[in-house]
């Protein structure tokens, strides 16, 4: 049986993870997955079990089976996970999938970035720190004290 490069491309994932396949023929595995999903649902399934610590290629069929009861794919990894495992540069385009990231995305800034250009005009409103007079009675404890500690 000639591997196509899905096959190829799975099984490699597969390897480089060390998924056990125990008795089972990778090949004919992934050849079945194929015909019930597509790759790319595939890649997430095998992130998922990444993901979820499942090291077993039986893990990946589960939760192949399981999304499709559910009538769809619920990843729980971020999109982060998910490029340290394939690599930013293979990350697949789920933009159309309803669940792009368990995490919801950040709020837009109610301000733009400040330009560090220009000066900050805050400082002028901060009123300087001016210390008691050197008379207080504060200000001799302390002194006492900090003298007590350099001569003890």
């Amino acid at each position: 049986m000639v591997a196509s490069p899905q096959i190829t491309e799975i099984r490699q994932l597969l390897a480089d993870y060390s998924f056990d396949a125990g008795n089972e023929d990778v090949n004919l595995l992934v050849a079945e997955w194929l015909q019930q999903a597509d790759s790319n649902l595939i890649h997430q399934a095998i992130i998922e079990a990444l993901y979820q610590g499942r090291y077993k290629v039986v893990s990946v069929g589960q939760i192949l089976n399981l999304w499709k009861r559910r009538g769809g794919p619920l990843r729980h990894y971020t999109r982060e996970f998910e490029s340290i495992i394939l690599g930013p540069s293979n990350l697949p385009d789920f933009s159309e999938s309803p669940d792009e990231s368990v995490t919801p995305p950040l709020p837009p800034r109610s301000q733009p970035p400040q330009d560090l250009s220009e000066p900050d005009k805050t400082a002028d409103t901060i009123c300087p720190f001016v210390p008691e007079s050197p008379e207080s009675d504060q200000y001799h404890r302390l002194q006492a004290f900090a003298r007590s500690m350099v001569n003890p």
